[in-house]
């Protein structure tokens, strides 16, 4: 196996969670529609993810950004609170393009240019 290039690792942790938190959202509004009231847990911000996991909001915008290369703890906090499992995670991870994960990473590095944590 060759070396990793973490901007495709990071771009597509950043797409898993961006379209999982974009899924959630429009979970939301379809409920807000209905006159349901927003079951207890849906999360739907970045903000709500970082309460749910109990990390800083800062570590979740830098995961979603592309700044920082997430802890395997964090991923599996991540995907609990998402009720994602393992395999499925796998299966989206390997289903993005590396061509895509990376300009993906690229884009977010241009919109929100910052330290980079790791």
């Amino acid at each position: 196996m060759g070396k990793v290039n973490k901007q495709i690792v990071k771009g597509k942790i950043s797409i898993i969670f961006l379209s999982r938190i974009a899924d959630l959202n429009d979970r939301k509004k379809e409920l807000q529609e209905a006159g349901d009231p927003k079951p207890i847990g849906l999360i739907y911000n970045f903000s709500e993810l970082a309460l749910g996991i109990e990390m800083r909001n800062a570590t979740i915008t830098a995961i979603m950004r592309c700044q920082s290369l997430p802890l395997f703890t964090t991923i599996l906090k991540c995907l609990d609170t998402f009720d994602i499992d393992l395999k499925t995670f796998g299966k989206l991870y390997l289903e993005i393009p590396d061509n895509k994960a990376l300009a993906h990473c690229q884009k977010m590095e241009k919109l929100y240019p910052g330290k980079k944590t790791k």
